[in-house]
């Protein structure tokens, strides 16, 4: 009898562990279509979700938060070699996305970084027909040299709303470089050199997303 009692529960463990690792797929998939959409990320994004305990968040139709991770994005000179954005306190209606009558869901405010590589930057200077290049020191430090070599020296980066700012301290003329924008509501908060790379504080107000 008692052989029989643990062989139905381990039946019944295994079934919930199932069902939780393919709910926890759905919603994952339906997660992703939805940022993708609200932040039109011209990528396949991979999400993780927040939640504990997984199936009872999801019949509530809340989650602690979820995680978006995007590689090579953005449209014009500059792409992102990496997004990473964290929402937090994400609702939706579970009823809703399995009938199809309201494919929506709230992300709450969002925040992470992107980064862009020096080889990208570069790239994004050929591009605009700006004559310098960006050397990004492993010590933090930002050098820019124009293109025959000429004028070099150490340069400021900074942002101005959705534009990377170089400010050469050589008889170099600043420059700035647009950077892509995802959504209505996202903006660039700090910027810092690390490496070969740039890392951009991120950060999304509240989102609807519909799919």
């Amino acid at each position: 009898m008692m052989k029989a009692l643990l062989s139905i529960l381990l039946i019944v463990v295994v079934a919930l562990v199932v069902g939780d690792l393919a709910l926890r797929s759905f919603a994952e998939d339906r997660m992703a279509d939805a940022v993708e959409a609200a932040l039109e990320i011209p990528a396949d994004a991979e999400v993780s979700v927040d939640a504990f305990p997984f199936v009872v968040s999801t019949f509530k139709g809340r989650y602690q938060g979820v995680t978006v991770e995007a590689e090579d994005v953005g449209e014009g000179s500059v792409h992102l070699s990496r997004l990473q954005l964290e929402f937090s306190d994400v609702e939706f209606s579970l009823s809703n996305l399995l009938s199809g009558d309201e494919r929506r869901v709230r992300l709450g405010a969002g925040e992470g970084e992107a980064l862009v590589r020096e080889r990208d930057l570069n790239r994004a200077l050929r591009s605009e027909g700006i004559s310098a290049r960006v050397d990004l020191q492993p010590s933090g430090a930002v050098e820019v040299e124009s293109t025959d070599g000429s004028l070099s020296g150490a340069a400021d980066v900074s942002l101005e709303g959705s534009s990377l700012v170089v400010s050469p301290e050589a008889d170099i003329p600043s420059f700035s470089l647009d950077l892509p924008v995802f959504g209505t509501d996202m903006s660039y908060d700090s910027v810092d050199v690390r490496g070969s790379t740039a890392r951009l504080g991120v950060s999304v107000g509240e989102t609807v997303a519909e799919f």
